[in-house]
């Protein structure tokens, strides 16, 4: 990975939810999934409802996933200020594909099956924009 990899954040909200969305969609099947959210939360966020944001990151906030397939559910921070990922936000991302890789394997639905997560290879385009 290049120094590309390095860039925390890739900016667009849009293209955050796009990004993460395209790491579940690669692993777990369409006919499978039956809820896929990308939120803002609270770093000790626990699933109640109280916690949840929707606005633009402040440094309190972490990005989180919650995934339901098939009746089971899989909810992970994303990416945070203060989690120790690998190299900036395509480190959460490759972190995000073994966790989901793992938890599928583990399920009812796919159990023993090998999915491979995939990243968008595409992640760290310079934003021009002025």
């Amino acid at each position: 990975m290049g120094d590309d990899c390095e860039e925390e954040w890739p900016g667009d909200p849009v293209e955050v939810n796009h990004q993460v969305e395209a790491v579940v969609r690669s692993v777990v099947h369409d006919d499978e999934l039956q809820e896929l959210s990308v939120f803002w939360a609270r770093e000790s966020y626990m699933g109640g409802r109280e916690d949840w944001y929707t606005a633009t990151m402040p440094d309190e906030r972490g990005l989180w996933v919650r995934v339901i397939a098939r009746g089971e559910e899989f909810c992970s921070n994303v990416w945070s200020p203060v989690l120790d990922v690998g190299p900036g936000w395509r480190g959460a991302l490759c972190d995000l594909a073994v966790m989901l890789e793992d938890w599928v394997c583990e399920r009812k639905f796919a159990r023993g099956q090998n999915r491979t997560a995939v990243v968008p290879p595409d992640l760290h385009e310079p934003n021009t924009d002025d």
